[in-house]
């Protein structure tokens, strides 16, 4: 989605602290952002790591597209209602719809963090009905575009489609009917935590051994300077009281604000001017306390502070006016609240106070930090921005949204299969049969927790026979994609890593590929716990492909083929194992109702394949009425459905289908068992459930099928709630679970060009009993395709400069 934060300022104000997190938490979750300052745009430098793009206003009204899509955006956000701000959204709107045509226009949501009633009326020392009266003339000596305007605010909030608000008494401020949503800001807890004093800081800033240290960070505007001013003077006071004390401050400071301190309150000031954000949590970690002047108002009950999130992260006591943000505190236990005057002598006490009491400073610390971290988790309040921009989307629209990425978005955003380095060392004797194995497998699993080197041994271990075997596996963490399973998980690299090593071990020997393989296959289990294999038929796949792709008559040695000048002919075969298709147990449920039919519940959930159509036949097949017969339920849910492990490995034919199948002999025990009289009282014959079987919707018996009745007449003799038949299916311990396959390909190879050419492709499987022949023939195939996709079309890039996936257009080649 392509998204527009509007700032009334350039990259240093307070306000891009937060859009910016907002920004950048969007854009690696897919989404398209565009940050539109006024002017200055080079200062965009002290933001860290920026993912968004930065824009100026007149650069965007020229070019309302700028998005990488080359659409406009499809959501404003309007970072306060200010005079500037409304007039570039009213600006671009009108610019968007003038470029994109019948296209929607950009919904519109202002954000709200501050009393901009106050700050008209401190500003220009005028009531905000006076302002109202005030003609235009007027208005424009007194105003500037950084405030709002008195009268065109209330239009500008009539015309968004929803209002966010920073602080929970901004609400009111939201027009009647809209909807508004409470909007922390995010910290970034990697820099903002608790850690201990840098001495070389200190050390820099020339403070005193013996000087307790107060940190400020921000700057002074007109309407926070009385209490500025009140902290400056809190600090000249503990000093007074010879308590050796240095205020350490950061940001802009107005010449005014200067110009009306004395000497003697300035000198306890060290004042650093604006710095970089990256350095702002080091000096954080010098205070002794952070303190946040005020006291409850029309300004204070109706703001959050932007440096108040970080210094409760910091874990340092903090002194705070019991306003805006206490209300979610509690004093003497997260932090400690200023009487409500907040005159200099009330913080001198307040922090004279945690001066004395280390401990009490300490567990305000840590409950401050614990607070930090449940309030302003970045990428929780980011989601929940991203629900009330789709709420209001789907209000607006009058229809359901439903966020759908890009294929670009899709490809940077989801799991990836782990990059895999094999190495791979075999000990042969002279006519070929495998005396050792050694593996080492190197993963790449991206930005996450993750295991998958090791996950590839199962291959190394089982398909082929040696004495001796030695594995290694080493997962890397890297500041790349996310890691995940792609068609399986990591038994593709042992297949590529050995069948590699295997076929340059049959060059040097000069034997067969398809020889050498099958001098070595494991035919009987599992080498170091001896578990048997379930369905050893890697051979039976091996000389079936050989036999379909004609091996015999056209194998020959690498390279040694030449069918046209340049263009040279191969053939290759490989073998594979994994260990998916079974191994837990399941349960299912049916329902034979009383005209015949049958219900199927079963918790196998749908991911493409077909799981719950195979489901659906089992259950059929094992009651014996037609498929048309038989429903399933249409969706899945695990708290009301029977339990089928889940939905990976391959498992659901044998978990949920053995579940149901069990379900199914469990109805037709109940139904024999009431078929018995019915067959004594109407056709005046004695059998019993050996003689009886069911097919095509009928009870029969075996040895004389005519003597029959329908399933329907047997279920209504159990009423109206008819037969229900529970299933639940342990799988037979004590096997090695493997599934098999073989695969060869014929290529014609440009030397070149480098171009591939696939002549003919034969796939074998060991699947056992084909249930769903269409569907299974339907997966072999797209294996194959996705296969043969990745290894001559596919390729991830990654961009070394910003170690991250390269932008959209630059992924796939």
């Amino acid at each position: 989605m392509n998204t527009l934060f509007v700032n009334y300022g350039d990259f240093t104000t307070n306000s891009l602290n937060h859009i910016g997190g907002f920004a950048n938490t969007l854009c690696a979750s897919g989404h398209a952002c565009i940050v539109a300052v006024p002017h200055r745009k080079e200062t965009l430098q002290h933001i860290a790591d920026p993912l968004f793009i930065a824009a100026a206003y007149d650069e965007l009204l020229a070019r309302p597209n700028l998005f990488p899509d080359g659409r406009p955006a499809a959501v404003i956000h309007a970072w306060t209602p200010r005079e500037c701000v409304r007039k570039f959204t009213v600006a671009y709107q009108r610019a968007a719809l003038a470029f994109a045509g019948s296209a929607p226009t950009p919904r519109l949501f202002i954000h709200l963090e501050d009393n901009e009633h106050f700050l008209l009326e401190c500003f220009t020392g005028r009531s905000l009905a006076a302002l109202r009266a005030a003609g235009a003339n007027e208005l424009a000596a007194l105003l500037n575009d950084s405030l709002p305007h008195p009268v065109r605010i209330e239009t500008f909030l009539r015309l968004a489609d929803g209002v966010t608000h920073i602080i929970d008494r901004l609400a009111a401020f939201a027009p009647p009917g809209t909807p508004t949503h409470l909007l922390f800001p995010g910290v970034d807890f990697n820099a903002y935590a608790p850690q201990a004093a840098d001495p070389a800081v200190r050390a820099e800033l020339g403070l005193a051994a013996a000087e307790r240290v107060i940190v400020f960070t921000g700057s002074n505007t007109f309407a926070n300077e009385p209490e500025m001013r009140d902290l400056y003077l809190a600090v000249a006071l503990l000093n007074q009281r010879g308590v050796p004390t240095r205020l350490v401050r950061t940001g802009f400071n107005s010449p005014r604000f200067l110009a009306g301190l004395a000497d003697d309150v300035k000198r306890h000031v060290l004042d650093l001017g604006f710095v970089p954000k990256s350095r702002l949590p080091r000096l954080l970690a010098l205070a002794d306390v952070l303190v946040q002047p005020g006291r409850p108002g029309s300004f204070n009950d109706f703001r959050l502070p932007s440096k108040l999130p970080e210094f409760l992260a910091i874990g340092k006591p903090v002194v705070l006016p019991p306003a805006n943000l206490a209300a979610l505190l509690q004093d003497g236990r997260d932090a400690v609240f200023l009487p409500a005057t907040g005159a200099p002598a009330d913080i001198a006490d307040a922090c004279q106070r945690l001066f004395a009491d280390p401990a009490l400073g300490t567990t305000l610390g840590e409950n401050a930090a614990a607070f930090a971290r449940r309030h302003f988790d970045l990428a929780a309040n980011t989601r929940g921005l991203l629900d009330f921009y789709s709420a209001i989307l789907a209000r607006r629209t009058g229809r359901p949204v439903k966020r759908v990425a890009t294929r670009s978005e899709d490809f940077v955003t989801r799991q990836h299969r782990p990059q895999f380095h094999n190495t791979v060392r075999l000990g042969l004797t002279s006519d070929g049969i495998i005396t050792a194995l050694h593996a080492k497998v190197i993963s790449n699993v991206g930005a996450q927790r993750a295991s998958a080197a090791s996950g590839s041994w199962f291959g190394y271990e089982n398909l082929y026979a040696a004495a001796n075997i030695k594995l290694e596996a080493t997962d890397v963490f890297t500041n790349s994609y996310l890691s995940g399973p792609y068609r399986c998980v990591s038994h593709p690299a042992a297949t590529l890593g050995q069948e590699v090593a295997l076929d340059e071990a049959a060059n040097q020997l000069g034997m067969d590929p398809v020889e050498i393989r099958l001098k070595n296959f494991n035919l009987t289990g599992n080498p170091f716990n001896g578990a048997p294999f379930s369905n050893p038929g890697i051979a039976t796949t091996l000389t079936e492909t050989a036999r379909a792709i004609d091996w015999a008559n056209k194998w020959h040695a690498p390279g040694t083929k030449e069918v046209r000048p340049g263009v040279f002919h191969g053939i290759g075969i490989a073998c594979h194992t994994c260990s998916h298709g079974g191994g837990l147990g399941g349960s299912g449920q049916v329902h034979i109702n009383a005209d015949g039919t049958m219900n199927v519940i079963s918790g196998s959930n749908e991911v493409g394949s077909g799981q719950r159509s195979n489901v659906l036949m089992i259950a059929a097949e094992a009651m014996g009425i037609p498929l048309s017969m038989a429903k399933i339920t249409p969706y899945v849910d695990t708290d009301l459905t029977t339990d089928t492990i889940g939905t990976f490995g391959s498992l659901q034919t044998n978990t949920a289908g053995s579940g149901v199948y069990e379900a199914a002999m469990d109805a037709r025990r109940q139904i024999f068992a009431r078929a018995i009289p019915l067959f004594l009282d109407n056709l005046d014959l004695e059998v019993t459930v050996e003689q009886l079987d069911i097919k095509d919707g009928k009870v029969y018996v075996i040895d004389n099928p005519e003597a029959s009745m329908t399933v329907a007449d047997v279920v209504r003799t159990a009423g109206l709630g008819g037969i229900v038949g529970n299933g639940k299916h342990v799988a037979i311990p004590g096997f090695t679970r493997a599934a098999y396959a073989t695969q060869a390909a014929e290529i014609e190879v440009d030397t070149v060009t480098g171009s591939i050419e696939v002549i003919s492709y034969v796939a074998a499987h060991d699947v056992g009993k084909a249930l769903n022949p269409f569907n299974l023939d339907s997966q072999i195939h797209g294996g194959v395709i996705q296969g043969i996709g990745a290894a001559l079309t596919e390729e991830m890039l990654t961009d070394v400069t910003h170690e991250g996936i390269r932008k959209p257009g630059k992924i796939c080649r």
